[in-house]
């Protein structure tokens, strides 16, 4: 879980863009002039991609099979932030602090729900989506 929130809430390495906020902003781009009222993220993790698309979308559900990534996106959408250690080197451990007011995204969390299902046997009630 750790790693999947450095790479959705960390920092920029090598100079290449956060992928999930990339994803969310082209599918932004791609929706402009559309209706883009709801969206659902199948598979989102710990729950960046989810944020980013709240940025255009006033309702977006978040969908991971995974429970703990879904209880790392409700932490962060209910508390605004997140801590994780990473590894460095051999038993070496860095703390990390990760919260939406950094990302520009403290805005969104209401605008967010966060639900552990299956893809590929979703309930009924997850329809009408625009995105």
């Amino acid at each position: 879980v750790a790693q999947y929130c450095e790479f959705h809430y960390g920092q920029r390495y090598f100079e290449v863009p956060n992928y999930p906020q990339r994803c969310a902003e082209l599918c932004l781009s791609f929706m402009e002039g559309r209706a883009s009222t709801r969206a659902l993220d199948l598979g989102c993790a710990v729950g960046r991609s989810t944020f980013e698309l709240a940025r255009g979308f006033s309702s977006v559900t978040g969908v991971d099979f995974s429970a703990r990534f879904i209880g790392t996106a409700c932490g962060m959408k209910e508390e605004g932030c997140i801590q994780y250690s990473l590894p460095e080197e051999g038993e070496l451990m860095s703390r990390h602090e990760r919260s939406l007011a950094d990302l520009g995204l403290e805005h969104t969390a209401n605008n967010v729900t966060f639900h552990r299902e299956d893809a590929q046997d979703l309930p009924s009630d997850f329809t009408d989506y625009h995105l």
